[in-house]
């Protein structure tokens, strides 16, 4: 352990860590072929994986954002229409000290609060959502020992080691996705709305991908067109897919999540069925973990030294991988805000979770699922905004804890004037606990007078003394003194080495 300079010195550290708000607007226009506007039910942005690139202290992220709007027309039915738009912010940052030519990795998750929209007329629409995006940077530092004014030949080096984190991050290629609903004599059938989500129950890192395997659930709110004022139904598609995201770097030995984003989800009613096709894109994340040593201490027989020492957090992996939880909750109607009488239509949820915390060696996870409820009273089709609580109790401390959690099925009925909404969270951790280490940075070298002392001495080790020390206090070599007093040299670091040594010899 005296010698590091052909072992790993270097670690990757995080150098940005920022949540950035972001509020974007638009004014829509609904085509001459869509029904006009009477009132507004709810708007949904559904965001792409963004598009990252580094540079000029910056990271720029990009993306689309595709707004998809439920209303009621003129004739008192249910319509929806989409209006894609761009999404782009900047995050700057400092990698002073960082190995930004040997590659960054950037983490980023979109966060969304809620989404408004505004009658302007008839035909257009004023929408506007609020955002934030948490973005995770890292970078190679190197932890080695810069000397000057000595010949390294001379210098011995006390070295540590800790495992260190590495994340890795990467976006797969588009997937287009095929499949059809038979519609069993629903007669003529037109789809109100197309929601897509995707379901990963599976993702595992392989020898430089992750491999994912999951489902798209796709959900379609439909009506008979010629039923005047019939009740809408819902059809659901599942839609299997196996599909790997490559990543350099990446071993069996990682752990792995990811999550999955649709393009726009295409209909079309033929004879008997509903034809299905959309565009899926797989953003994956890694981590994995690597020895890194440093140097905890250097002299030169003969010579003082001045050090620089710096503190570095060291990430030690405690986990990555997807967990899936049920969650329920039920409330009265009137708690609600709906009406007695009323019968379900739709439901769509998001979660949101607070800072995880820690108790009795468990991490805990709570925060509130965010329900838009679409009911329908009579020929009147409205929305109630419910929040219920949601908590998941995982049985390890995992340290710092990152977790997104992402709805991709809910679902909501009445019983006896009570409202009971039913959902599956997908939760993608990342946990990991920190080791501060202090590492010689730079060690600057002068000539010494040399001590008179007898060509052999006795020492008679304490508590705390080390191979290391002892070398270190005489200016000689730590395995010197072990072999000329035939004692192991594994640890120099160690007090172990002495716990049957009377006296030692310094040659």
């Amino acid at each position: 352990m005296e010698q590091n300079r052909d072992r790993n010195a270097k670690a990757q550290l995080e150098f940005l860590n920022r949540t950035v708000p972001i509020e974007l607007n638009a004014e829509i226009v609904l085509p001459d072929y869509k029904s006009e506007i009477s009132r507004l039910l709810w708007v949904r942005p559904i965001f792409s994986a963004p598009v990252r690139f580094i540079g000029g202290g910056k990271a720029d992220l990009s993306g689309s954002v595709r707004y998809q709007v439920l209303y009621v027309g003129p004739d008192r039915q249910l319509y929806s229409t989409e209006w894609e738009d761009r999404y782009t912010f900047s995050v700057p940052f400092d990698t002073a000290g960082y190995d930004v030519a040997g590659g960054t990795e950037l983490s980023v998750e979109l966060m969304p609060e809620n989404a408004t929209g505004r009658v302007l007329a008839p035909r257009k629409l004023a929408l506007r959502c609020r955002l934030h995006a948490r973005v995770r940077g890292y970078a190679d530092r190197h932890l080695g020992c810069r000397l000057t004014d000595v010949d390294e030949a001379r210098v011995l080096r006390l070295c540590g080691m800790c495992e260190c984190g590495r994340i890795y991050t990467a976006v797969g290629e588009p997937v287009e996705l095929c499949d059809e609903i038979a519609l069993d004599g629903q007669g003529e059938v037109r789809v109100i709305l197309a929601e897509g989500s995707v379901f990963l129950p599976e993702a595992s890192a392989g020898e430089g991908n992750v491999r994912c395997r999951g489902e798209v659930i796709v959900k379609l709110l439909c009506c008979n067109e010629g039923e005047e004022q019939g009740e809408p139904f819902t059809a659901v598609r599942r839609i299997p897919f196996e599909e790997s995201v490559a990543m350099e770097g990446v071993s069996p030995e990682c752990g792995a999540f990811a999550t999955g984003y649709l393009g726009e989800l295409r209909t079309s009613v033929e004879e008997g069925r509903i034809a299905l096709s959309t565009e899926m894109t797989l953003a994956a994340t890694a981590q994995g973990s690597a020895p890194v040593y440093y140097t905890k201490d250097v002299f030169a027989p003969g010579m003082s030294a001045e050090c620089r020492s710096v503190r570095e957090d060291l990430r030690q992996p405690q986990g990555c991988f997807l967990k899936h939880v049920s969650t329920s909750g039920d409330l009265s109607l009137a708690e609600a805000g709906i009406p007695e009488g009323a019968t379900v239509t739709d439901v769509t949820a998001q979660a949101r979770l607070d800072e995880p915390k820690h108790e009795n060696g468990k991490t805990l996870l709570s925060g509130e699922l965010d329900c838009r409820v679409l009911y329908r009273v009579g020929d009147e089709y409205a929305v109630a905004s419910v929040h219920l609580p949601c908590r998941v109790a995982l049985e390890a401390d995992f340290g710092q804890t990152c977790v997104l959690a992402l709805v991709p099925m809910c679902r909501a009925r009445m019983e006896r004037e009570r409202l009971f909404v039913d959902a599956e969270l997908q939760l993608c951790l990342r946990a990991e606990k920190l080791m501060t280490v202090e590492a010689i940075s730079e060690a600057r070298f002068s000539e010494a007078p040399k001590p008179r002392r007898a060509d052999v001495e006795l020492f008679y080790p304490t508590v705390g003394d080390t191979l290391w020390s002892v070398g270190k206090r005489y200016g000689v070599s730590p395995a010197g003194i072990a072999l000329a007093n035939g004692i192991p040299d594994d640890d120099l670091d160690s007090a172990a080495a002495f716990s049957d040594v009377r006296c030692l010899l310094i040659p």
